[in-house]
């Protein structure tokens, strides 16, 4: 994984590229992020910003990315299921795009859009906060 959602489109594809490519002669896959998927923690500097379907068509045709997370509502580290998820959001991003989609930030949906996910094009969902909490660690612990 690597994430460069916090640089311009450009960039995020200029170094996506560079470590797919080195990556891929390794046989090892990458995961690239377009838009930005938020934290909870108060003072985070990350940005949150939706994914564009126009820049994850791009980003899917540049970056040689094996799959993309997207953000369309998901966030990370949410204890409770708040997130409000953009499905047509989601679906716009499946028609421009067809390489592997994923979701960062998992632990903050519902059921409901959880089941609606599994019908989507969406391969892989990171839950790390539903795992800390299964362990007792705090929400920032590794």
């Amino acid at each position: 994984m690597f994430d460069g959602s916090q640089l311009c489109l450009e960039e995020n594809i200029r170094r996506t590229r560079i470590i797919a490519d080195i990556a891929h002669k390794k046989g090892i896959t990458v995961e690239g992020e377009v838009g930005s998927v938020p934290y909870t923690d108060i003072g985070s500097t990350i940005k949150d910003e939706k994914t564009i379907p126009d820049e994850a068509r791009i980003f899917a045709k540049r970056s040689r990315a094996d799959a993309i997370a997207v953000a369309i509502g998901n966030i990370h580290k949410l204890n409770r299921a708040e997130a409000v998820i953009d499905m047509d959001m989601l679906a716009e991003i499946e028609s421009v795009v067809d390489t592997t989609l994923v979701l960062h930030g998992t632990s903050g949906i519902s059921a409901f859009d959880l089941e609606k996910l599994i019908h989507s094009r969406v391969a892989k969902c990171n839950i790390g906060t539903a795992l800390r909490r299964a362990w007792a660690l705090p929400s920032g612990s590794p």
